[in-house]
């Protein structure tokens, strides 16, 4: 009885190994791969890297970009601060706007003051955010570098800043949507300031706080100075109005602020930055936990 068993056993193997292996054919087969576009999708996802026309670099400087994203949400947060707010953007960007910084911010310092004493009721000290190095931890990624062709990075900055949009924010970056739709491309190389070397940043905030996973652009400025870049569409007439959305709604959700002050100071931040890209808050009402699905678009 043991030679027949025996028999059996090998036969029963033989048959499994057979469809494995047919299972893995079938799986490399090309026809039953999903779609490019599912494929091209599913890789985005997950991708978070500079674009063609960079490479990644060490610059040791991810102390003072986290200080920059620090310094423009306490603008943001100050009466009487748009127009610092706007000396934190690109030089290009600032210049663009520069009509409308003095604008009148007197509803936008209503909902500054607003903040200011609701914060300090709740945390018992002024909005002062000199603690970027702890607010800004390991879940904040930034990857530094610098352009190695500036006629490929210039169709690609500032990267896409929203995962889900429809249409990428280089799309509105390139030479012929510029203000001057005569200027070539090493003209626009300089007013975007894309010339070779030059430092570059990307941070991606995780998507929570009722606001979606963002990716900031910064773009390192003579003399010493990371600014933000946002793109090229952008009027100061919609940074103003998307600010005054994102501070309303935070006015309008005190009791979903978060009990730690430096998780406080990680919303507050991550509605500025969305303001500047033109993200809405996604209004869940999930709660102001960093990286909660149930906050994301």
């Amino acid at each position: 009885m043991r030679k027949p068993m025996r028999m059996l056993v090998a036969s029963v193997a033989s048959g499994a190994m057979f469809l494995v292996a047919i299972t893995t054919l079938r799986a490399d087969d090309p026809a039953n791969a999903p779609p490019a576009a599912e494929r091209s999708i599913n890789a985005g996802m997950n991708q978070f890297a500079l674009p063609a026309g960079f490479q990644t670099k060490d610059l040791r400087e991810e102390n003072d970009i986290k200080k920059e994203l620090a310094s423009i949400t306490e603008h943001a947060i100050t009466k009487d601060h748009f127009d610092n707010l706007c000396n934190c953007l690109t030089k290009q960007d600032k210049d663009r706007i520069g009509k409308y910084r003095d604008r009148d911010v007197t509803t936008l310092n209503g909902r500054i003051d607003q903040l200011q004493r609701a914060w300090k009721e709740k945390y018992g000290k002024d909005f002062d955010f000199d603690n970027y190095k702890t607010v800004f931890n390991d879940q904040y990624k930034v990857i530094q570098g610098e352009v190695s062709d500036p006629a490929v990075a210039i169709g690609n900055w500032p990267v896409q800043p929203l995962s889900n949009d429809a249409m990428k924010a280089s799309s509105m970056q390139r030479p012929g949507n510029l203000p001057e739709a005569a200027k070539d491309e090493k003209q626009a190389e300089k007013e975007m300031k894309l010339d070779k070397g030059r430092n570059v940043a990307i941070v991606q905030f995780p998507a929570g706080h009722d606001a979606p996973e963002l990716t900031v652009s910064m773009i390192h400025q003579m003399p010493d100075n990371w600014k933000i870049d946002v793109p090229n569409n952008r009027t100061g007439e919609q940074i103003y109005n998307d600010l005054l959305t994102q501070l309303t709604w935070l006015g309008d959700h005190t009791s979903q602020w978060p009990a730690d002050r430096d998780e406080a100071y990680r919303m507050f931040s991550h509605h500025v930055l969305a303001a500047l890209y033109g993200a809405s808050p996604t209004m869940t009402g999930g709660g102001a936990g960093g990286g909660n699905p149930s906050n994301t678009r």
